[in-house]
């Protein structure tokens, strides 16, 4: 199976700009489990941080733009 040019490309960049010719196997092991470790930190803090975010963002704007409605804090006792 053939991979598209764009593929190519990206893995000769990433190979070529990290000096992974110097590097024994368990040392190219090492740096390639810490780069996955730290992309799945932020993948996981993306995913969890990023609904919430919208959800709030919405909430503002929808009180901004059509005033007080369900929005939070529209519960609280009226003095």
């Amino acid at each position: 199976m053939k991979q598209p040019p764009a593929v190519k490309r990206l893995f000769g960049l990433y190979f070529h700009h990290f000096p992974f010719v110097m590097l024994t196997t368990t040392e190219a092991v090492f740096l390639h489990t810490s780069i996955l470790i730290f992309a799945m930190f932020i993948a996981y803090g993306i995913y969890s941080y990023l609904p919430a975010t919208i959800m709030f963002s919405i909430s503002r704007a929808s009180y901004y733009l059509f005033g007080e409605s369900n929005t939070l804090g529209a519960n609280t006792l009226q003095y």
